[in-house]
């Protein structure tokens, strides 16, 4: 149940800010604002440096936040970037804590060079 709620939240500000993107800075919604804001501010401050683990044919890396809102917006930033590449993680989220894993479906659930791409643009994210 949790997971689907989240998810549902997620799926609804990812629509509202994609949707949004063409528009000019000052009619941008609130919640991108203060994603912007977030991101200029490196939230990642919890996860000391960690690199990607390759593990069972996927790249992991665990990322933590100060708190929920943070983690929320990375995760909103990571789904843009995710949707631009046409790539898209399995991902999961408590509180602070988010953790991804990517695999390229479409070569057999397995590493590929599109993969260690998304996984450069994440760490910029964070």
């Amino acid at each position: 149940m949790f997971f689907t709620f989240s998810t549902a939240i997620l799926s609804l500000v990812f629509l509202l800010v994609y949707n949004s993107l063409e528009d000019q800075p000052e009619e941008l919604p609130e919640i991108l604002r203060l994603m912007q804001t977030t991101s200029s501010l490196n939230s990642c401050t919890l996860n000391p440096i960690t690199m990607w683990r390759e593990k069972d044919n996927k790249l992991y890396k665990s990322f933590q936040f100060k708190e929920f809102s943070e983690a929320f917006s990375f995760m909103c930033r990571v789904a843009l970037l995710a949707e631009k590449s046409n790539h898209h993680p399995t991902w999961t989220n408590t509180w602070n804590k988010v953790e991804i894993w990517l695999s390229t479906h479409d070569a057999g659930d397995i590493v590929t060079d599109k993969d260690r791409a998304l996984a450069k643009g994440i760490d910029k994210l964070a």
